[in-house]
């Protein structure tokens, strides 16, 4: 865990948290003899993004970006806010719904009070 609140690299100078993220996929692979698969939401996209900065920069992990191939098989980023909010808010108030089709529940009840169903199954 993090703490939101703070800029990045004061989550290291603070809380060492992307030496000991580093230190904790080496174990894993060590350990479990594979490469980790990240999963990243929300913010925690933009986390991993730094970090992987982090990792070559001269005032971070100072390796090269080999680190990453030879530790991490897949990182999955879900609903982080690399530029995937605009597009979403484009499509609800601007009309460009075709990523809107098949919405269910609240969501879909919200978006079908605003914009009729058959338009954005066209």
């Amino acid at each position: 865990a993090y703490d939101w609140r703070i800029p990045y690299h004061v989550l290291e100078t603070r809380d060492s948290y992307f030496s000991r993220l580093r230190m904790h996929i080496e174990m894993f692979k060590q350990v479990h003899g594979r490469k980790v698969a990240v999963i990243c939401h929300s913010m925690g996209a933009t986390v991993w993004l730094y970090f992987q900065q982090w990792l070559s920069s001269p005032h971070g992990g100072k390796l090269s970006s080999a680190w990453i191939h030879e530790h991490v098989a897949h990182v999955i980023l879900v609903g982080g806010p690399v530029l995937g909010t605009p597009k979403a808010l484009t499509g609800l108030l601007m009309g460009e719904s075709r990523d809107f089709t098949h919405l269910t529940g609240t969501l879909g009840s919200f978006v079908d009070a605003l914009l009729s169903p058959r338009p954005r199954r066209r």
